[in-house]
Order: C-alpha cells, then sequence, then structure tokens
C-alpha cells in the first residue's frame, strides 16, 4: 500500500525540524505546562518527532533551556514600544523594566531558568547593554551605572528574586510577626525614650 503524501513520519518530521522551530515549540509548552513537567521527551511528542531526532540540533535539556531562555529575553527588545530616543531616560528605562515585566509574565517559567544559569545568554546580555546604553545616555557615570545593575539586580529582566511569589494570582505574602513586634505599638515612641 502507497503512503499518503501527507501522512506524518519520523523522517519528514525532522527534515522540517530547526533549532528556532524546537525552541519556540519548548517555550510554547512551557508556556501550557510549566517546568515540572517539561521534558525532551514531551517536547518530541508536542512536535510529532522521535525524542532522538531533537538532539541533532540542541545538545542536551540545559541547552534548550537556556535557548528557550535566550527566547524569551529578546522578546523584550521586540515587544518594546518605547525604542526611541525621545522623552526622559528615566522613563525610557522604567518602560524598558515594565516591558521586561510584561514578557516575563507571559511566560512565568523563564525568571526561574534565567536565574538559575551561571552564565548571561546572548539576549540577557543585550538586553543589560541597552539598560546600560539608557543610563549612560542619561548622564549616568560607568561606576554608577556598574552599582544600579547590581541594586535592580533581576528587576532589570522583569522579575524580583525576593522571598515572595509574584506569579501572577499569587496571594500576597502574610505578614509574619513574632510576640515580641506585637508589643512594639504599646512601647514609646523614640523620642520619648531619649527624653528620659
Amino acid at each position: 500500500m502507497a503512503r499518503r503524501s501527507d501522512e506524518r513520519t519520523p523522517t519528514r518530521a525532522n527534515s522540517r525540524l530547526s533549532r528556532e522551530g524546537i525552541v519556540a515549540a519548548a517555550v510554547e509548552l512551557a508556556d501550557r505546562d510549566g517546568l515540572a513537567g517539561f521534558s525532551m521527551r514531551r517536547l518530541a511528542q508536542h512536535l510529532g518527532v522521535d525524542a532522538m531526532s531533537l538532539y541533532y540540533h540542541v545538545r542536551d535539556k540545559e541547552t534548550l533551556l537556556a535557548a528557550m531562555a535566550d527566547a524569551v529575553t529578546a522578546e523584550i527588545a521586540a515587544d518594546d514600544q518605547n525604542g526611541d530616543e525621545a522623552g526622559a531616560w528615566t522613563d525610557r528605562l522604567r518602560a524598558l523594566i515594565m516591558q521586561a515585566r510584561r514578557t516575563m509574565l507571559r511566560h512565568p517559567w523563564a525568571a526561574r531558568v534565567i536565574e538559575e544559569r551561571d552564565t548571561p545568554t546572548p539576549a540577557v546580555l543585550l538586553h543589560i547593554e541597552r539598560v546600560l546604553a539608557i543610563m549612560r545616555a542619561g548622564g549616568c557615570s560607568v561606576d554608577l551605572c556598574h552599582h544600579a545593575i547590581h541594586l535592580l539586580g533581576s528587576r532589570i529582566l522583569g522579575f524580583s528574586q525576593d522571598l515572595f511569589d509574584d506569579a501572577p494570582g499569587a496571594d500576597p505574602p502574610r505578614p509574619r510577626c513574632s510576640p515580641r513586634c506585637r508589643m512594639w505599638p504599646s512601647w514609646p515612641p523614640p523620642s520619648r525614650t531619649a527624653e528620659s
């Protein structure tokens, strides 16, 4: 029996694979299901190919995760509507960081991948370069830019490494107060204590 021309076979599917296509599909899968269930096997099933065919294009899962983080970070620049040089540098920097935030909210898994990497991807470096260019154009010294990058940390990439869950729909953190802390409102203000 002759095969139909539109029938998907591993050989035909492999010829359609590309690194960019694999990364795009992986981002789509991670957006939909998160990283907990993400695997090369699930990605291959999603693409309708044999899992081993993915390794022709990406060395391993860590390489793929780095490429996924790079693709998401590259979206920040692609989606930036305020790329012009007009306006105060602080407004331009804020707009870029807020665009990064919107991008990370669309891909909630990406922050974890970015923060777990030892080396930044090319798109992360390019994004940091854009942040530095805005600050330098605003008159900030190289030293001040260096300190600002460290101060802002992951926030320039649109997420926070603080100890709370900033995922969409997450409940705000509940304040924790020790029994001693609850007594503070009844203590005299420091100015009265200093007068005694």
